[in-house]
This record gives C-alpha cells, structure tokens and sequence, in this order.
C-alpha cells in the first residue's frame, strides 16, 4: 500500500538512556515512543508492531503529528510493512571526556558522565536470536562518547557487526582508539565520523576544553590508516564544526587542513555550530563566514568537502554571493 510515512517510523529502534524512540528527531518533544520507561528489557516486537499499525493508520489519514511535518526523512512509496528492523541507534549513553562548547551536555556535565546505562548487547542478541533484525541493518552509534562504554560493550557492538556483517556509523571524539572499530573500517562495514574542530592545540582546547589535541590526530591518522574510503563504508571523515570567533578563519581552517595531510584524511564534513545558526540564520551572515566558505571550497580537488546540517544551507548562501 502506498502512503507517506518515515523508515524510522516503520522499521528504526532509537535507544536513549530510558525511553525507546522512532527516531531522534524532535528529541526533546517527540510524541513517537515505543517504550517511555525502558532499562534494557527485550524487545516486545509484537507490541511494537501494535503503535506502528496506529501510527500507520494516522499518517495514511494525514494526521501527522506536529513535528513529523515537512520532515525530510518523509517517504511516498509502497511499504512492504514487515517487522524486522532495519535500523538501530544506539544513543544509551552519556559520558564523554570532552566538553565541547557547542554540546548539549556540556551542561551538568557531572551528571551526564556519572548516569548509569544499561547494557546494549542483551538487547541486540535477544534481537538477532528472534530473527528481528533485517539483512540490511545499520547501526548508529552516538550519544556520549562509544568507546569509553564500560565492559567492552562498544567493542562487543564492533564484533557484532563484524560477525553479522552488517553496517554501522560511528560518531566519536577521537579522544581513544578502538582496534575493534579500526577492522570494521578496513572490512568496509563502518563509516566514521571524529569531529576535531581545529589544527591547532589552542583553538582545540578552546572549542573542546581538554587536551587530547595530540591523542586524537594521532588516532585520526591510525583510522586513516585502516579505512578503506572509495565506498560509503569504510570512510573515516573528520568534522569541522564552524564557530564563529574560535575557528572561523581561514588560517584557523588552513592549520585544520594541514593536519589532515598530515593524518592522510580524504573526507571533510562541514557543519555549523547549532546555537549561533539559530540566532543567524534569518538575518545577514557576516561576511567573515562567507568568506571562509569560499576559502573551504579552494580544497575540493584535494579532499572530499561535505556540508552537513546547517552547513548545506550556509555553503547555499555562499555560493548564491559569489
């Protein structure tokens, strides 16, 4: 049957600390759970499949709930409406070592990196032991930082992908190095993202206020090393998080350039820090900004320049001035 509806929505698990969403957008008022009060307990697929069919039903009449409108990720098409799920992200945790400016939790920070979670794994096991994950799986992992997860759970993860073959984005600070993660770039089963933010020690500890500049453009380079990058998967990229007055020169992405060669980086995204496109984003950008768009496109030929959130609208700009 055709209608509009989301992948997230017909076939996605987003595990947070307690609640399991159909996605994470429009986090903090979704009204699309699947579980509001969740510690780690099996999946109950026929129960699931009980809220999808009501949510089916209210987005073939078109009643959307508010923040599903104009999403992107909405998609007309025959759905074959089965119930094996084809996408999980994994965001159940909350403890990062770094403290980026930019970062949700940089607020009650001690909170954030004491708060238990439960355990992944049971659940993803349970999970391929009931025949309820598809052949196409991905899996993402995000949240707090994935390879400070206790009990080798993120590496567990790892070698359940590398076992079950499927595919998985990763998001990470790049503070630690995880050998696990470095064979699934190298069997093309992972793509990475680290976001770095800066070439230098100083605009680095200004942005993520620790100081593992050192430790993380070493293991930039180590990823570098493993990644197998012609495809999707297997592509280590470092991101570039634009913050106005820290490091939206072009010396300051220059010194990020050079440590890219340095490190055999070959993808760059783009992003632009979220709080100040919010407040930027409905009047004129500085031209400083505009600028260093234009600086940034000079490197296409030699890395692979991606804008991504916010940076797709900010390069459309851009490119409309030149």
């Amino acid at each position: 049957m055709q209608y509009t509806i989301c992948n997230e929505i017909e076939n996605a698990l987003f595990f947070t600390l307690d609640t399991v969403r159909s996605c994470g957008i429009g986090y903090n008022g979704t009204e699309l759970y699947w579980i509001k009060d969740y510690h780690g307990e099996p999946i109950d697929a026929e129960k699931i499949d009980e809220q999808r069919n009501i949510w089916r039903k209210m987005f073939q009449e078109g009643n959307q709930p508010e923040q599903c409108k104009h999403c992107h990720l909405l998609l007309t098409k025959d759905w074959e409406q089965n119930k094996k799920f084809n996408l999980l992200v994994i965001a159940h945790r909350t403890k990062c070592s770094c403290n980026c400016i930019y970062c949700h939790f940089r607020w009650k920070k001690r909170l954030w990196n004491t708060r238990e979670a439960y355990n992944i794994m049971p659940v993803l096991n349970d999970l391929e032991e009931k025949n309820l994950l598809a052949d196409d799986l991905h899996i993402s992992v995000s949240g707090g930082e994935c390879t400070e997860y206790p009990d080798n759970e993120f590496e567990d993860i790892a070698n359940f992908v590398l076992k079950k073959k499927c595919k998985m984005s990763v998001y990470s600070s790049g503070i630690n190095f995880s050998p696990t993660l470095a064979k699934c770039l190298n069997a093309g089963l992972c793509d990475l993202v680290i976001s770095v933010d800066s070439g230098t020690r100083y605009v680095y500890e200004k942005i993520k206020r620790v100081r593992h500049f050192g430790d993380v453009w070493k293991n930039i380079k180590k990823y570098s090393e493993a990644a197998t990058p012609d495809g999707i998967y297997g592509r280590m990229t470092v991101k570039y998080v634009i913050v106005y007055g820290m490091n939206s020169s072009q010396k300051a992405f220059h010194d990020f350039i050079k440590q890219c060669r340095k490190a055999k980086v070959k993808h760059i995204r783009i992003a632009v820090e979220y709080n100040w496109w919010n407040r930027h984003k409905d009047s004129e950008i500085p031209p400083r900004i505009i600028s260093l768009v234009k600086y940034i496109q000079k490197f296409n030929d030699e890395f692979s320049i991606e804008p991504t959130e916010f940076g797709t609208t900010l390069f459309e700009i851009a490119n409309k001035q030149s």
